[in-house]
This record gives C-alpha cells, structure tokens and sequence, in this order.
C-alpha cells in the first residue's frame, strides 16, 4: 500500500502481494465539507497538518506496517499518479518519435537506452519523480 495526499485528499493505493494494482480509496479532511470549494485548491499548511492526521489514523485502522515492497506499472488517471518505466518526456520520443528532430531524438534514444540500463522508474504523485532501483528519488 502506499499512503499520501493528493490535492487536498488523503489517498490510499492498495495491491496485492505480486505487486499489482488492486484498487484505490481516498478520505478528504472534515474541514473540507464545511468549504468544497477548496477541494480543487492545493492544500494550505493547516490542511496539510490535518490531512497528515487523518492518514496517521487511517494507517492505524488498517494495521499499516511501513515495509520495502515491490509495486508493479500503474496508472490512476483520475489523481494523476502512477508507476512507469520512463519519465513522460521519454516516453514521448518512444511514442512518436517522428515528434522530435533527428539529432535530437538520437539523444533521447541515448538517454531511454541508458535509463532502461540503469533499471529507473518514475512515480507520479503531483510531480515525476525519478527513482533508482533501490526506490531512492534521483530527480524530480
């Protein structure tokens, strides 16, 4: 499983034990069903706080370990989080690689070949962040 926010909700991405994506849930804080306006805002220091509770709560309530595992490739459109094997910018050479100019998609060409090398994945949660095998954050 992992655990955090996004926007303004606490979110809970659960899988099985191969690594595969079962399914997600997400808890807004009580302070949001007083103002849903600000559902769509990024969420203030005080909002932060909160939701950080109410994930200590939820990890509580789910008997929550923290644990090394190993998460298969996911994508969950509607957060804009996920696991992929190539940032979004590489990923586009791959795609379509007619999109960029010759000399230019060569170099990324260089750039997918070594990143495959070095076995480096990408996690989205609000951001890319760019990971090495061992789940370190190399860049973001």
């Amino acid at each position: 499983m992992i655990l955090g926010i996004v926007s303004c909700l606490a979110v809970a991405v659960f899988f099985n034990f191969d690594g595969a994506l079962l399914r997600w849930e997400s808890r807004p804080p009580v302070s949001l069903s007083s103002e849903p306006r600000r559902a769509q805002a990024r969420p203030d220091a005080t909002m932060v706080q909160e939701l950080g509770c109410l994930i200590e709560a939820w990890k509580a309530e789910l008997g929550f370990e923290a644990c090394m595992v190993s998460i298969s490739e996911f994508n969950i459109p509607d957060l804009d989080i996920g696991i992929s094997k190539l940032p979004r910018f590489l990923q586009d050479v791959v795609d379509r690689p007619e999109s960029e100019p010759e000399r230019e998609r060569h170099e990324f060409l260089r750039d997918i070949e070594e990143w495959r090398h070095l076995d480096k994945f990408v996690l989205r949660w609000g951001s890319e962040y760019l990971m090495n095998r061992a789940g370190e954050v190399t860049d973001t």
